[in-house]
């Protein structure tokens, strides 16, 4: 007991202290609605500037990406994801059309063609059966 003494008599003062109220607090419902409505208009600046800059940003990777294709040896024709993990990239590469495969374990080939050459198509699934 005589060890929370001193911890009681910290506590005294706030207890001695008379309670007092305090009068209400009048809002001013204009100035709120004002802000409200200022930061609504900020936050869809926010937003619609955010858009605009993904779509330039989009834009102009494509660009590069179609730029850079036309100038290289080798050019990236089709683009084909199978999984979340795995890819097919049908490349042209000096007039010859290659076709390989990604996946978390190396690059295959998967199949090669000559450009004048036509790509034999194979039987569907639905055929095969």
């Amino acid at each position: 007991m005589i060890k929370y003494l001193p911890l009681f008599l910290l506590t005294l003062p706030v207890w001695a202290q008379e309670v007092v109220e305090n009068p209400p607090v009048e809002l001013d419902n204009s100035r709120f609605v004002g802000e409200f409505f200022k930061m609504l208009l900020i936050l869809s600046f926010m937003v619609i500037a955010l858009l605009a800059l993904s779509w330039f940003v989009k834009r102009m990777s494509q660009r590069s990406f179609e730029k850079g294709n036309d100038e290289n040896i080798v050019k990236v024709i089709e683009r084909r994801a199978l999984s979340p993990k795995s890819v097919i990239y049908v490349l042209d590469i000096e007039g010859r059309t290659v076709v390989v495969g990604e996946t978390p374990n190396g690059i295959t080939r998967l199949a090669e063609y000559a450009s004048d050459e036509p790509i034999e198509t194979g039987k569907t699934f639905k055929e095969q059966l």
